[in-house]
């Protein structure tokens, strides 16, 4: 596994853990929206590391870079938003 690839599976762990704490009853109010863009955020992310020795394989690796830069950003900002919520 390289290391893009565990960098992107953490990150789909951290965002898992974010959409936990947001959805646990500690908040007023739950962001759904906010929720919505962390799942669509990452959610490829398992399968183009599952498949990274397809034919596409270069696809994939834009793809997962693509990801993992957008994944990085929205949990940067939901982290900073989780303060609005509790």
């Amino acid at each position: 596994m390289t290391k893009q690839e565990r960098e992107a599976l953490q990150l789909v762990t951290d965002i898992l853990v974010e959409i936990r704490v947001l959805t646990s009853g500690k908040v007023r109010e739950v962001p759904v929206l906010l929720i919505h863009e962390l799942a669509d955020a990452v959610h490829n992310i398992p399968a183009l590391v599952a498949n990274k020795d397809s034919h596409e394989r270069d696809a994939l690796l834009f793809l997962l870079h693509s990801e993992l830069r957008e994944g990085r950003e929205v949990y940067r900002r939901a982290v900073a938003a989780r303060q609005l919520y509790i």
